[in-house]
């Protein structure tokens, strides 16, 4: 590719825009029966990479104190976190 061309290019890009009627949305991103803390954390880690802030852990199998010692963690990372009905629990 021609440098100038590409020069061009790079000094011509416009980021994305958001429109309005989408600025206000909110997501609330719900895991069930979530196998692992792993995956919990993993997404958890992309929900961070995309700004969404809510995230709602529904039965979680993963032990009672390994899911606390990781919903700390992630607390740090999003807005709110909700656990409900861990089988130790029922």
């Amino acid at each position: 590719m021609n440098k100038k061309k590409l020069y061009r290019e790079i000094k011509s890009f416009e980021p994305t825009h958001l429109n309005e009627k989408y600025k206000k949305l909110s997501f609330t991103i719900v895991l069930v029966q979530p196998e692992t803390y792993g995956n919990i954390g993993s997404i958890a880690r992309v929900m961070k990479n995309f700004n969404f802030q809510h995230l709602v852990i529904f039965n979680p199998i993963e032990d009672l104190l390994v899911l606390l010692s990781v919903a700390m963690a992630i607390s740090i990372l999003l807005a709110s976190l909700i656990v409900i009905g861990h089988k130790e629990e029922v």
